[in-house]
């Protein structure tokens, strides 16, 4: 990450597409996932939901870890790079237990929307958990 540019508050557009590259990305990484819970013959038979409440823990686990990790340890997801956007904290390095708590909503599309609504309401350009967490999305300047 070039430290010797002028760092800014990430435009909200460029954070939107970012995600949703990393939306995609996950989807091909996890795309396998589903096959693990086979369909069921019996349609309400609850004891069959097992598979598929199994799968959605795990994917929302991956989901959660793929945001973390990359963030701790590069600064940025798959999305992120193509923006030159990264995610830093406000007060010094980034520690896993930060970056694991601004991402936390990530597994569930109506709790990012919950979660982004100070930027999308334009009073902030963080999201709840950003704020919680004291982390910011930056956008690196020439």
């Amino acid at each position: 990450m070039p430290f010797s540019q002028k760092k800014v508050f990430a435009p909200l557009w460029k954070r939107i597409i970012a995600y949703l590259i990393d939306l995609i990305v996950l989807a091909v990484v996890l795309s396998p996932l589903p096959s693990l819970a086979l369909p069921s013959p019996a349609l309400w038979d609850f004891s069959l939901l097992r598979p598929f409440i199994f799968v959605f823990l795990i994917s929302s686990i991956l989901t959660i870890f793929y945001f973390a990790l990359l963030e701790y340890s590069l600064g940025q997801t798959i999305g992120k790079l193509f923006f030159s956007l990264a995610a830093m904290s406000q007060e010094k390095t980034l520690s896993f237990g930060k970056a694991l708590l601004r991402n936390l909503t990530k597994f569930s599309t109506v709790l990012v929307l919950v979660d982004a609504l100070p930027v999308f309401l334009g009073r902030s350009h963080q999201r709840f958990f950003e704020q919680i967490s004291e982390t910011e999305v930056v956008a690196w300047e020439k």
